[in-house]
């Protein structure tokens, strides 16, 4: 055994040499300016999500607990009520935490992540952060990667990194004109009032990723970049593949099949074994993929169309027979893997509460929907200023430079096919939601964009103010949201006070795991969130955006608030526990004096009393 690992160390030195070089491939010819410039890079980026995470949420001075971003205070209630339920109640759920015995449809990998966490005694806003700050930087590096592969320039790859990151259109006009209007022009400028990206009664929704999605957004902080990676990886096994060298693919399947190779002796020497070892790694990544529903469900859908056009790209540059037959035969498993893996789980986490209010015909999006008085050019130019027409011209450009001009076409159609989807139909309840399959198509117009904005530079001095100008107008917007968002004196919201922290600790050491809680269903309510215990319906918000029927369960909420003696109510649902606080009195118009009946009290603090039903 010590002779193997020896071995197997000695040959993971000589594949990590390899891989090394390989992406260091296109910075061959480059200067010690340009390793120093990206090394600032990843370090500026690392320094920024630090700097974040390790102020997202902060003991007040109240002792209780708030978040340093609104996108957190809206969205991560939702992520710590799942988080809770799985450390509480199982790693996996098949019911929902949201409504009392209605099926789990969730991708929840990233909130399982904390859950374990939780389970090694981390407390709940580290088990969340510390993950969601690696992801964030991973994010960065997988985006660097993928686009460095694409484009085969460093230039290219951070340009078109910085466009994605930063996206967004002309809302900085109209931080131009608060700084205008403000008597204190200076503090406007340092301290921004608003954000640029997100001014709804303007009609700017392509909000910056990095604030409506790097940060609230769980499931994409960690599925994106995975992803990413993933097609990453398959880009690589398809261009080693074409030309005809041992693909570095098959190099990283040796190291893995090295270790197990006991194992592999066992297993008869036929074309077949040869044929899946040397593609390992490949149908290793097609195994993740399948994984994917449940790490980020759009990413899925979003992979599904990315892999259908370079899967006709390899398949168009399979020229013989026998290569194309190879080629079928590759692909052919590649995606009976990832349907074994990825169909069961739909079937079980994303299909059973998918109803026909999730994907509907809605030409248009927000253009002539909510937004009537807009049209498709001028809308998009709000949110996007010239990136998408600038991905047309970067397209002509990468064909025109190309030897394969079909292949290439396919490898970037797909971005566009991403763009028009999201324009013609809606794939969830809430309409802003499409900017979850939008993302994907930024992907690919970011990298079109960089490599037209980078042509325009090299091709005449005169060209270079211009490059600068939509360089500018395409980014800032972007910039200045993402720069708020650090600018935690200008905002911050209560999530939990200290009362509501002291009764969800009591709550997870003194009431049973499986125990039924009836509360108000408000998002940030401290009894789901925090201790993972089951309520009849939870925030009304996520079960409409989920496509939960929940309607007689509110109305069930709101009779026995008003009627606590219901008794038929009280068995439907096997309550053991009602909470009266300040959002059930105000909202219910229910009051401590109508629970004297059949009910003891279970705890009490000022503002909040737990009653259990007898």
């Amino acid at each position: 055994m010590h002779n193997l690992f020896s071995k197997y160390h000695s040959q993971t030195r000589k594949f990590l040499s390899l891989w090394a070089k390989k992406c260091a491939k296109p910075l061959r010819g480059g200067n010690r300016t340009t390793v120093i410039g990206l090394s600032l890079y990843f370090f500026s980026w690392l320094a920024y999500f630090f700097w974040f995470w390790s102020h997202a949420f902060i003991v007040n001075g109240n002792g209780g607990v708030s978040a340093q971003h609104v996108n957190l205070w809206g969205d991560w209630a939702a992520h710590f009520t799942i988080g809770s339920a799985l450390a509480e109640r199982g790693l996996v759920l098949t019911s929902s935490p949201f409504l009392l015995d209605a099926p789990f449809s969730y991708p929840f990998v990233a909130d399982m992540l904390s859950a374990i966490l939780l389970r090694l005694n981390v407390d709940i806003f580290t088990a969340f952060v510390v993950p969601s700050f690696i992801f964030s930087f991973l994010l960065v590096v997988a985006l660097f990667l993928f686009y460095v592969r694409f484009s085969k320039s460093v230039a290219v790859a951070v340009l078109a990194s910085m466009i994605f990151l930063f996206n967004g259109g002309t809302g900085f006009s109209y931080y131009i004109h608060d700084i205008i209007t403000n008597e204190n022009k200076i503090e406007t400028a340092l301290n921004p009032p608003r954000d640029y990206t997100n001014i709804e009664d303007q009609h700017y929704r392509w909000i910056s990723v990095i604030t409506s999605m790097v940060y609230p957004q769980r499931a994409f902080t960690m599925g994106f970049p995975l992803a990413l990676i993933l097609l990453t990886l398959i880009l690589t096994h398809i261009e080693e593949e074409k030309r005809k060298k041992k693909p570095l693919l098959q190099k990283v399947a040796a190291q893995i099949t090295q270790l197990f190779h006991w194992f592999l002796k066992k297993i008869p020497k036929t074309p077949t074994h040869s044929f899946i070892k040397n593609k390992s790694l490949f149908f290793a990544v097609a195994a993740l993929l399948g994984l994917m529903p449940i790490i980020h469900t759009h990413s899925f859908l979003a992979l599904f169309i990315v892999l259908f056009f370079w899967m006709s790209a390899d398949l168009y540059m399979s020229k013989k027979a026998n290569t194309l037959k190879k080629s079928v035969i590759q692909w052919g498993i590649f995606v009976a893997i990832v349907a074994a893996i990825a169909l069961p789980l739909i079937h079980i986490f994303i299909a059973t509460n998918v109803s026909s209010s999730f994907i509907q015909w809605y030409p248009g999006w927000y253009v002539g929907n909510d937004f009537p008085d807009e049209t498709l050019l001028s809308f998009w130019f709000k949110n996007w200023a010239v990136i998408p027409l600038l991905s047309v011209v970067g397209l002509v450009v990468v064909l025109q430079r190309s030897k394969e001009k079909v292949r290439d076409f396919l490898l970037y159609l797909p971005f566009f096919v991403l763009f028009i989807v999201t324009n013609l139909f809606l794939f969830q309840p809430f309409v802003w939601d499409n900017t979850k399959i939008l993302v994907w198509a930024s992907l690919g117009f970011s990298l079109l964009a960089a490599q037209a904005l980078v042509h325009f530079w090299h091709r005449s001095a005169w060209f270079k103010p211009l490059v600068v100008v939509i360089a500018f107008v395409s980014m800032f917007s972007g910039f200045l949201d993402a720069y708020r968002a650090i600018r935690f004196d200008l905002h911050s919201y209560e999530m939990y006070s200290a009362e509501e922290l002291e009764l969800a600790d009591w709550a997870k050491n003194n009431t049973e795991t499986d125990s039924i809680w009836v509360t108000g269903t408000y998002h940030n309510q401290w009894l789901f969130n925090l201790t993972g215990r089951q309520a009849v319906a939870t925030y009304t918000g996520w079960l409409w955006t989920h496509g939960y029927d929940y309607y007689d369960e509110d109305w069930d909420i709101q009779t026995l608030y008003k009627h606590p003696q219901t008794n038929s109510i009280v068995e439907r649902y096997g309550i053991d526990y009602v909470v009266v606080g300040p959002f059930e009195k105000r909202s219910y118009k229910t009051s401590e004096s109508l629970f004297t009946e059949g009910y003891s009290v279970a705890k009490e603090t000022p503002n909040y009393t737990v009653f259990k039903k007898e």
